[in-house]
């Protein structure tokens, strides 16, 4: 190939009077010269580098003829010729040439010298082009087959193009060296493409960052999809929250079905404030099916609970430390803020509030196509601007087709992932801002996008964002195996005095306590002592469909009703060596007994 491309400088160099200066049409019969020619000029070997520089005056394009059409030049090719041997100026000026692309090599040459030669496939490969025989290759040396043409030996170094084939032996001590700012997995592999080569080169350095115990450590995981809501009925499904605005602490509550907004400015932030809202607005609107909120001390006390229970309103909390799983409630809270500054100032808060939410409530709503009180009460509010308009029916496809439009726009935007379920055993971390992300927890259950962990003292209930899967790039995770001994519980998760009165049991929530949603950290043994009937709910409730096994179920049965029952099956954690919380109760021995609700209740989960 050298050989060649030194024909065409001859050539060129030969009749300089006549074709310097007007475009030239070079033919030639070597092939694998074209593509050679059109590559970048450091991607070229370095002998052919030479050549294409003392081609730069000219301008010319390069053809391949084959050798049988091309008479003349090929009779003349036969033709014996005294000596082939290079003068001494073109031998000492291709040293110099040479001398200055081995000085750019990462490492010493006699490094990579030496590991060439003990290396079998490449010392083969070295052999191979210098005398240029592939002829019964091994498999070993097929990747070096498939770029035969860009490969050159340089004072007994293989070379890729301008770039330095680096043995086995040297890989590891190469990506070290470009590693050590700790730059991204492009900026690593860029580094690497700009002086070495080897095969399989880009797959070694993303497993090798990828293995990077210090990148790892601060890496987070992507965006999850956008999760639409579902469509229901109008006020069939609320979601609350309670938000301290200009320093009022307003109690905010959303539908699902309609998006109608209502405000309530509160003293207090307790249970008993909330409970009293509540039962101003469940009479004037009517009961919901479902209430959705964060795991907010008002909302998971047991005061609440009993008040949800005895109207059987189903109650569902988002993921701790994760705003956006309730944000059909907290998204509008940003608005609202933004409203109010807008608003004028010296107005009283109260009449700002109201004039606000009458504008949203008067407002057409993109995702529903009406506005959010004529979803509500089938006929648009009066305004001054205006006039009242026939009743209109809220259009289900028309949501369906928004929400599916607006997750696409989401997911394209974000760049989401999605993320695996995570199996029972598998060790993670939590990056939840709170947690230290270097700790290895155990998933002990997932339901939905929420995932329970253990580190074998405290049990977490945290959103699948939140958990990364654990990788150890140095040793084998060594973490000492649960046992339901020594297992413990945030007492800001659970309240294992609990009185019985306090909350009734419904379906899905079990004996064991209730999962660290607060993430303070303290904790409760489970050998304490228990008040008889205290029930905590390690599930979130959700809204059962009526065709579910569980939609008629009984929340309650009598001893006499439940004795009568055929015993459930017992899940023996001693055989297997696990133990398991979410759908069962922890028997006295501490096994987990899972019950025939709590089984269907998971079916109708998935």
């Amino acid at each position: 190939m050298e050989r060649e491309m030194l024909d065409i400088v001859f050539a060129l160099t030969r009749f300089r009077q006549y074709v310097l200066g007007r475009h030239v049409q070079v033919y030639t019969d070597h092939k694998p010269l074209i593509p050679i020619v059109q590559k970048a000029f450091d991607d070229v070997p370095p002998r052919l580098q030479r050549w294409l520089v003392a081609l730069m005056p000219y301008d010319y394009s390069l053809e391949h003829v084959p050798g049988k059409e091309v008479f003349c030049t090929d009779a003349l090719s036969r033709a014996p010729v005294a000596s082939t041997d290079a003068s001494p100026a073109e031998s000492r000026s291709l040293h110099e040439y040479v001398g200055l692309v081995l000085e750019a090599a990462p490492v010493d040459i006699a490094d990579i010298r030496c590991a060439a030669q003990d290396d079998p496939a490449v010392s083969k490969v070295i052999q191979r082009v210098l005398y240029d025989s592939w002829l019964d290759i091994l498999p070993s040396e097929h990747p070096y087959h498939l770029v035969r043409d860009q490969l050159t030996v340089v004072d007994g170094i293989l070379m890729f193009g301008g770039r330095f084939v680096i043995p086995e032996g040297l890989r590891t001590a190469i990506m070290i060296l470009a590693r050590e700012g700790h730059p991204g997995q492009e900026a690593f592999q860029d580094t690497l493409r700009q002086r070495v080569w080897w095969p399989g080169m880009t797959k070694d350095a993303s497993t090798y960052v990828e293995r990077c115990s210090e990148c790892w450590r601060r890496r987070t995981n992507s965006p999850q999809e956008l999760q639409p809501t579902e469509v229901v009925g109008v006020w069939r499904k609320l979601a609350v929250d309670i938000v301290s605005i200009e320093g009022h602490s307003i109690l905010s509550i959303v539908d699902y079905g309609s998006r109608y907004p209502i405000l309530k400015i509160m003293r207090s932030t307790t249970s008993a404030s909330v409970i009293n809202e509540l039962d101003e607005v469940f009479p004037a609107f009517g009961l919901s099916k479902t209430l959705v909120s964060d795991n907010g001390p008002q909302f998971v006390s047991g005061e609440m609970s009993s008040f949800l229970s005895r109207l059987t309103i189903t109650h569902v909390r988002s993921s701790p430390r994760y705003a956006r799983s309730n944000g059909m409630v907290e998204r509008p809270h940003r608005v609202l803020r933004e409203r109010l500054s807008a608003l004028k100032p010296h107005l009283p808060f109260q009449r700002r509030l109201n004039q606000m939410l009458f504008d949203i409530r008067c407002s057409r709503h993109r995702m529903l196509g009406t506005s959010p009180s004529e979803a509500l009460f089938s006929r648009p509010l009066h305004t001054r601007v205006l006039a009242q308009l026939h009743p209109t029916v809220v259009n289900a496809e028309h949501q369906l087709k928004a929400k599916a439009e607006m997750s696409a726009q989401h997911d394209s935007r974000r760049g989401v992932r999605m993320l695996s379920e995570l199996r029972p055993g598998t060790k993670v971390t939590v990056q939840d801002g709170y947690c230290d992300k270097s700790q290895s927890w155990s998933v002990v259950n997932q339901f939905g996008r929420q995932v329970g962990v253990t580190d074998g003292s405290r049990y977490l209930l945290r959103n699948r964002q939140h958990v990364r899967e654990f990788v150890s790039p140095h040793r084998p995770d060594d973490s000492p195996p649960m046992s339901s001994a020594n297992l413990s519980f945030s007492r800001h998760e659970v309240d294992l005095q609990r009185a019985p009165a306090q909350a009734a049991p419904r379906i899905g929530q079990t004996s064991v306590p209730e999962p660290d949603r607060t993430g303070t950290g303290q904790s409760a043994r489970i050998g304490q002592s228990t008040a008889p009937g205290a029930v905590s709910a390690c599930l979130p409730s959700v809204d059962l469909p009526p065709s579910s096994p569980c939609h008629n179920m009984p929340l309650s049965q009598p001893s006499s009703a439940r004795e009568s029952q055929p015993a459930p099956k017992e899940h023996t954690p001693a055989a297997s060596g696990k133990h398991s919380f979410g759908n069962g109760a922890v028997t006295r021995s501490g096994h987990v007994k899972f019950t025939e609700k709590a089984r269907l209740y998971a079916d109708s989960l998935s």
